[in-house]
């Protein structure tokens, strides 16, 4: 969809295959009743759930600049990645995997009911604002990019702290670590309530022949933890941290990873492990 807005009604599908919005473009769908889609919507345009019904996407990822639901409920059976999440009163949204990567801010409008089973953090300087759900209970994965440096934080949260009481935690890297030294610490959360399920004090992150062992704080780092007057729970406020404790290869040889390390040029990374040479973009 190039420009304007594209409405879908009770049809259930538009076709098949991907529906990709560019920028200003969106597309509109208005249910009457329960009904499901499966088509993967992309791009940069701005997805709206209108209509009295309950609607279900059922594609792998939906990727949008903005996600509105103003009437009924919409279920997101897998993946969103968004920037913008505005909910009006009387609707919902569940999603199954709440995506943050690359830097991206997502601002959230909640005047309705907001739900996520997962949260998946990808990479540094992600920040969230506006009336985030709470993530107690849920299950959290931060993958590393190759890139993080000690003092880096993969998520911000403006305004009230991130609830993370009973979740889980799973960790893992988009490559290795390679500016990263022993001491070296950096945030996956820089404001949490709660504790985090069964955490244990230290977190192996591996990539093909590369081992991290970490250890995991989340307790400030510096005083004890402090208490917003916002906070209408009076729950302290703690940075969810690493600290790298060592690194080793636990397959492989020391030539595999010199040759990762003198192999990159201009975005593309050349691993070489075990023999086989794999090129990755994009990371």
């Amino acid at each position: 969809i190039d420009q304007g807005l594209f409405r879908l009604t009770d049809s259930g599908a538009a076709g098949f295959g991907d529906i990709f919005l560019n920028s200003g473009a969106g597309i509109e769908m208005r249910p009457v009743g329960n009904s499901s889609m499966g088509n993967p919507l992309e791009g940069s345009g701005t997805i709206e759930k209108s209509g009295t019904g309950n609607l279900s996407l059922t594609a792998e990822s939906i990727r949008s600049d903005a996600l509105k639901v103003t009437q009924g409920s919409l279920s997101i059976k897998n993946v969103l990645e968004t920037e913008q999440i505005h909910l009006l009163s009387n609707t919902s949204l569940d999603v199954g995997t709440l995506r943050i990567a690359d830097q991206t801010h997502l601002q959230i409008a909640n005047q309705g009911r907001f739900g996520f089973r997962k949260m998946q953090v990808i990479g540094t300087d992600n920040r969230i604002s506006g009336n985030m759900p709470s993530a107690a209970g849920k299950e959290l994965y931060f993958i590393l990019s190759p890139f993080t440096l000690s003092g880096d934080t993969m998520l911000r949260v403006d305004g009230r702290s991130l609830n993370v009481d009973g979740a889980s935690l799973t960790l893992a890297s988009l490559g290795p670590l390679k500016y990263l030294s022993k001491g070296d610490t950096f945030t996956l959360i820089d404001r949490t309530s709660g504790l985090i399920s069964r955490l244990d004090e230290e977190q192996t992150v591996e990539y093909g022949a590369f081992s991290y062992l970490f250890s995991v704080d989340q307790k400030s780092l510096e005083n004890e933890p402090t208490v917003k007057e916002s906070s209408n729970d009076n729950e302290p406020e703690t940075p969810l941290t690493l600290t790298l404790q060592s690194s080793s290869l636990t397959g492989g040889s020391a030539g595999a990873a010199k040759a990762y390390l003198e192999s990159s040029l201009a975005g593309l990374h050349t691993v070489a492990l075990g023999g086989r040479f794999v090129a990755t973009t994009g990371i």
